[in-house]
């Protein structure tokens, strides 16, 4: 097996636990390289649910170290949390959770700053989980955060501590007007987590050199997805890190030479959380971005298919959308919010291949169209009569985009017990190979529902 990167291609929330958890059957080492506490990943595994924030899905194999790398923003008590869940449900951490020790620490402040800023922006809010991932990276930048290592040396974590908390209590007072946080009870709480937590400090990156000079292989587990890429995506409703493939290198301290595969991870519709543009969304309903101005509304017509129109009213659209809601249970995993809801959109997922290089698809929740007779593929955009076949970069020529879609019969029949290519309905191999078509990458697995055993591998090689 190779040194596989496993990222999300679309908006985040692909089923990417469910591929990770899959491989890991086949890997040795798990690395998560980038987020925190904001990505929710759930694995089923026999009538046992997991829903993970920090620690990379692998956990659940015996015999698999885990490594949470230094491009990730480290929430401590959310990582005891779950290191304490995984003992509740059976599964030692015990030596297979490594921490790296230069991996930035969010603490209150982040939060509090986090929640306040979305507070204060009302409308046009960029919809954060509150975990305080964004405050965190911009401290890092800044040179004025705190790392894992700091929470085993009382005299270095105090001086951060008390070096932060005057910044930004001072931010607090004047542009909220909300009340200072004492850094004593800090300081004493996050020394109590850095004992708990000592067992699992290192550096991980000889680790992981030790491991590829061993021929050990390795995942490296992508959080949210590509077009949340604080480069790549739609800024500013992006999230705060880099989430493509070339992030697992900077993230983990291994070198690009060391990746042989990446894998994106691919729902077979779309789904969003949080706001920003969305062009395939069913219904296209106004964010409370768009209606605070901040980006440009869309362009209101049909659905343009093959060519033609298909005449759909609002509430048809939005039956559609709350179908795939309901069946495909949309609802994400921190946060809890409904996800918005839409067809595939070939543009984001052919931008998505671009920007990480992907050598393989792995398709997720073909099940949930198993009832549709009839089923969208955006393949481009009309812009201005323009025809556009990746995802813009400039939220206002988004809002230009029109969807031009083709149209494809469902198959109508349940996928559950399909376990290889043959077992899948015409209908439904017409689909996933118009989608490989489109993107122009091939299709590696399929996941048709959320247990382990319910996958198909066509081609990992």
């Amino acid at each position: 097996m190779s040194n596989r990167v496993v990222i999300g291609s679309q908006w985040g929330d692909e089923g990417k636990a469910k591929i990770v958890d899959f491989l890991t059957l086949e890997a040795d080492v798990i690395v998560r390289f980038q987020g925190g506490a904001n990505a929710g990943h759930t694995v089923k595994v026999d009538d046992k649910e997991f829903i993970f924030h920090l620690i990379p899905s692998g956990i659940m194999h015996e015999g698999k170290v885990c490594v949470i790398g230094n491009g990730v923003v480290f929430d401590p008590k959310q990582a005891i949390l779950e290191i304490k869940d995984l003992a509740n449900k059976g599964i030692s951490a015990d030596g297979r959770i490594l921490i790296a020790e230069n991996a930035h620490l969010v603490l209150p402040w982040h939060i509090a700053c986090d929640k306040l800023k979305e507070q204060k922006a009302g409308k046009s809010a960029i919809g954060t989980t509150g975990r305080g991932i964004g405050p965190c990276y911009s401290d890092k930048v800044n040179r004025h955060g705190v790392r894992v290592g700091d929470l085993l040396n009382e005299t270095e974590l105090r001086a951060r501590i008390e070096a932060i908390a005057e910044f930004r209590n001072e931010e607090f007072k004047k542009m909220f007007g909300a009340e200072a946080i004492d850094p004593e009870p800090v300081i004493k709480e996050y020394l109590e987590y850095g004992q708990q937590l000592k067992p699992y400090i290192c550096d991980t990156v000889s680790y992981l050199f030790n491991s590829l000079k061993q021929k050990k292989r390795i995942i490296f587990e992508g959080a949210q997805g590509t077009i949340l890429d604080v480069d790549h995506g739609t800024y500013p409703f992006v999230t705060s890190s880099n989430t493509v493939a070339g992030s697992a290198a900077c993230g983990s301290g291994v070198g690009p030479t060391a990746i042989d595969q990446v894998i994106g991870v691919v729902k077979a519709y779309t789904t969003r959380v949080g706001n920003g543009p969305f062009p395939t969304e069913l219904p296209p309903l106004p964010s409370p971005a768009l209606t605070a101005g901040l980006i440009p509304p869309p362009i209101q017509d049909t659905l343009r298919v093959n060519g033609g129109n298909t005449e759909l009213s609002d509430e048809e659209k939005s039956q559609i959308g709350n179908k795939l809601r309901t069946i495909g249970g949309e609802f994400g995993a921190t946060t809890g919010r409904a996800r918005r809801c839409g067809w595939f959109d070939a543009p984001v997922v052919r931008k998505a291949a671009a920007v990480n290089g992907l050598t393989h698809l792995a398709i997720t929740k073909l099940d949930v169209l198993d009832s549709f007779k009839e089923i969208l593929i955006c393949t481009h955009y009309d812009c201005d009569g323009k025809k556009l076949d990746f995802f813009p970069n400039n939220l206002g020529e988004v809002a230009k985009c029109k969807p031009v879609y083709e149209k494809l019969s469902g198959w109508e029949t349940s996928t559950e017990k399909a376990r290889s290519w043959e077992d899948l309905p015409l209908n439904a191999q017409t689909y996933l190979n118009r989608i490989a078509e489109l993107v122009g990458v091939k299709i590696g697995m399929i996941s048709i529902g959320a247990k382990r055993d319910e996958s198909i591998i066509i081609d990992m090689g």
